[in-house]
């Protein structure tokens, strides 16, 4: 996401069990498709807001939506400015 020129940062769950970790990416506006029924999340850092992004598979997420075990808890925000915004090579020449 972030060779992709996305900001985004990581947001860690120390107190959820088991610990869990999902993605904060920031956009210019909130979502427009999110679940219905619950507001999309977002966290603040550095005056930016952070929408929450939720990577596994189990449910169909968009951003914003997250999962009721980690609603009312506070993740350990964990920023990216120092990754590279570069894509990997893949391959290299022999």
């Amino acid at each position: 996401m972030k060779a992709g020129g996305l900001d985004v940062v990581l947001l860690y769950y120390k107190d959820s069990y088991p610990s869990h970790m999902n993605v904060g990416v920031c956009l210019a506006n909130a979502p427009a498709y999110h679940t219905w029924w619950v507001a999309p999340k977002y966290y603040q850092y550095n005056g930016k807001k952070y929408w929450v992004a939720e990577c596994t598979p189990l449910g169909d997420w968009k951003v914003g939506d997250q999962p009721n075990s980690l609603a009312r808890l506070e993740p350990t925000i964990i920023p990216l400015e120092k990754v590279k915004n570069q894509h990997p090579r893949l391959f290299q020449q022999v």
